[in-house]
């Protein structure tokens, strides 16, 4: 809004204190108030007629309420919010450890893995509810955070895992926990295999820690399934790669068979293998964009200083909540 403030040097404009007659206009009148004050009877809801002069050029009118209407808070923009920086420091923090320390760094090992349903379940007609089962896993320290990768299976015929929850907990040679990390993981239908790759730690993780995984289902988690759908991915031209600097990545393409709201996203695993075909490693990602049933996409995914001793791989899409 442009609001007009009148002249800059001083001089006077019309009806705004100078009350001298104008050329063909109406006279002044008595008590110095221009003769168009009380030219007009006041209007409903308008201002009221001025009877009388006043000093000081301002007219004696109460203050009136109002002006500009408020306007809604404006959102802090992402970057200058804390939390933003503090993901980005801890990213970047994580990249020098893992630069430094170059790939492969630390030990492997089978570690102790365990797996339960929770506590039994209490429902009529649901104890017969198998717990999850850790086929194979592995883990290795990597800059002081553990690399872990886990097969976990689901021997139930009708039973999905809506919620699995994994706890990984390290531990020190005395005894003493040095960092407890929770995951969730959505979604284990009946007669299913998955595969979870991930990290925990805080980075100060040593050789001669001990790590402990348990993967759980609580009661009200196992609901009735009747599966997916038999081939719901068709991955194609996969590659896996290590460059220089420890990042290994792996690229391909996906195609979606059937529709359904939680499998446009999967997440894609990739999981690493001896000459025995044991586990060794594994990281995962997400693909870049929602897939469209028929349509074929390429996917990327990619870790800093995985175990570099695999005689191959595998690359699974997991439905994802």
């Amino acid at each position: 809004m442009t609001v007009n403030q009148g002249p800059q040097d001083g001089s006077q404009t019309p009806g705004n204190g100078d009350h001298s007659a104008q050329p063909g206009g109406i006279p002044p009148q008595p008590g110095g108030v221009p003769a168009y004050a009380n030219a007009f009877p006041a209007q409903g809801g308008g201002v009221p007629p001025c009877n009388g002069g006043y000093s000081g050029g301002v007219p004696p009118y109460p203050p009136q309420q109002g002006g500009f209407p408020p306007q809604p808070p404006q959102k802090r923009p992402v970057y200058k919010r804390v939390w933003f920086w503090i993901v980005i420091a801890a990213v970047v923090l994580a990249l020098i450890g893992a630069f430094m320390n170059g790939p492969g760094s630390g030990s492997s090992s089978s570690g102790t893995v365990t797996a339960g349903s929770g506590s039994q379940p209490r429902e009529q007609g649901r104890n017969d509810i198998q717990p999850l089962t850790v086929v194979d896993s592995n883990y290795s320290l990597s800059s002081g955070y553990v690399k872990y990768v886990l097969e976990i299976q689901n021997t139930n015929t009708d039973y999905k895992a809506l919620f699995a929850h994994v706890n990984i907990v390290g531990k020190t040679t005395d005894g003493s926990i040095r960092f407890s990390d929770d995951w969730t993981i959505g979604d284990i239908e009946p007669g299913t295999t998955t595969f979870w790759a991930s990290q925990a730690g805080n980075g100060d993780s040593l050789e001669t820690d001990t790590v402990e995984i348990t993967v759980s289902v609580d009661d009200s988690d196992w609901i009735k399934s009747d599966g997916v759908p038999e081939n719901l991915y068709t991955i194609t031209n996969t590659t896996v790669n290590t460059n220089p600097y420890g990042m290994i990545t792996a690229t391909g393409e996906i195609t979606l068979n059937e529709e359904g709201d939680t499998y446009r996203m999967p997440m894609i695993v990739v999981v690493l293998k001896d000459a025995d075909g044991k586990l060794v490693g594994g990281f995962d990602g997400f693909i870049d964009s929602d897939l469209t049933v028929g349509t074929q996409s390429t996917f990327e995914v990619n870790n800093f200083a995985m175990h570099a001793d695999y005689a191959s791989y595998e690359v699974y899409a997991n439905p994802w909540m």
